[in-house]
């Protein structure tokens, strides 16, 4: 856990955009499992959008020093839709969800937490289903990793050990009106 005052630092609260107006002094987890880890899929997936949607996940990664991390949800919640409607069609489970996001990876040829977050919560939200973002540090280092829960449950997590991590942050996602 962070000491109180790095916790509430400005510079932490800007990069994860975040005010101290929304602290809240203890978090608990939303997601009380992962559904698929990269030894439960196979990377074989025919997936719509497989190109555009690994473009977004090198796009979340390209920007995760300079955007704050709560923009960035904000952006894939509302691009998902756009670049590729039916990767995750309403109605989409969060396993499905979770297939999607691990074929995205094998597609890249890497994986990252901050990326993986954002594109589940983007497909989560484009599905019509909410999610919550969080970010959490390994106390007692400084290492984070963030993670998306959909209805308690994480659709893919490499190594599924999100659990070793306590939340720091987190921001719930609700999808977008259709108009």
């Amino acid at each position: 856990m962070l000491p109180a005052e790095q916790a509430t630092a400005p510079r932490l609260l800007r990069v994860v955009g975040l005010s101290q107006a929304n602290r809240t002094p203890v978090l608990t987890d939303p997601a009380t499992r992962v559904l698929h880890d990269q030894f439960s899929l196979s990377s074989e997936r025919d997936l719509k959008c497989a190109g555009r949607l690994a473009l977004l996940y090198r796009f979340f990664h390209a920007t995760r020093s300079f955007v704050p991390f709560g923009a960035m949800a904000s952006i894939a919640r509302r691009v998902m839709p756009l670049l590729c409607d039916r990767a995750a069609p309403a109605g989409s489970t969060a396993s499905d969800i979770g297939k999607i996001v691990h074929a995205v990876e094998s597609k890249t040829g890497w994986a990252n937490c901050y990326p993986r977050a954002l594109l589940t919560a983007g497909l989560a939200t484009a599905a019509g289903r909410e999610c919550t973002l969080v970010i959490g540090q390994l106390a007692p280092t400084r290492k984070m990793h963030a993670w998306c829960s959909i209805d308690g449950e994480v659709p893919y997590e490499p190594s599924p050990e999100h659990y070793l991590y306590q939340p720091l942050w987190m921001l719930t996602l609700r999808p977008e009106a259709r108009r």
